[in-house]
């Protein structure tokens, strides 16, 4: 293997350890710099490098957070947070798993899950942010499969599944609930179970 770079902060007792910080440089006029984390391509046999971002375990209280973040625009679109995962060539294209916490402590919760689109504060015809699921598309077969499920309770009962749209506000009405199959050039088009 080639060599490795390490770098680690101070340890303290009792206080906290040092920290490591990564700055760019200032771009007065023009853009500030970039921080580019990556690993290189692999030869040809094995996998390129792995990118792991991990906060440390805690014995008391909360382990620490992972915070990922684009900044203001004050004058402009705010900038765009892109997660995507490779395609394969020979095998099955990469997954995102996404799973929050559990618990082991008494009459307490899991982790929950949020995902919030985008206020719009204007005054003047201002749209919230959407928040669209697709499923993959099949080019040579089915598409991909979306799926909502409720957690399974083993104790008790299993979670609910709650579809709705909210109030109106002072004009208006409230957002309607649309459950559509897609049409069919060769057959029957899929069926709605309720």
């Amino acid at each position: 293997s080639g060599g490795d770079i390490r770098g680690v902060a101070g340890d303290s007792e009792p206080y906290t350890g040092g920290a490591i910080s990564f700055n760019t440089g200032e771009g007065t006029d023009t853009s500030s710099g970039a921080i580019v984390l990556q690993t290189v391509n692999a030869g040809t046999k094995g996998v390129s490098g792995m990118l792991s971002f991990t906060s440390g375990t805690t014995s008391s209280g909360t382990s620490g957070s992972i915070t990922m973040a684009t900044g203001t625009a004050t004058n402009g679109k705010g900038g765009d947070m892109i997660l995507s995962i490779g395609s394969g060539t020979n095998f099955d294209g990469g997954d995102i798993y996404m799973k929050s916490g559990d618990t082991t402590a008494s009459t307490k919760d899991s982790g929950a899950i949020s995902m919030i689109g985008g206020y719009a504060t204007s005054t003047t015809k201002a749209v919230g942010g959407e928040i669209v699921y697709h499923g993959g598309r099949g080019s040579s077969y089915t598409g991909g499969v979306f799926s909502l499920s409720s957690g399974i309770g083993t104790g008790t009962s299993s979670g609910a599944v709650i579809m709705k749209t909210v109030n109106s506000g002072e004009s208006g009405i409230s957002g309607k609930l649309s459950f559509t199959s897609g049409t069919t050039s060769d057959g029957a088009s899929g069926s709605i179970e309720i």
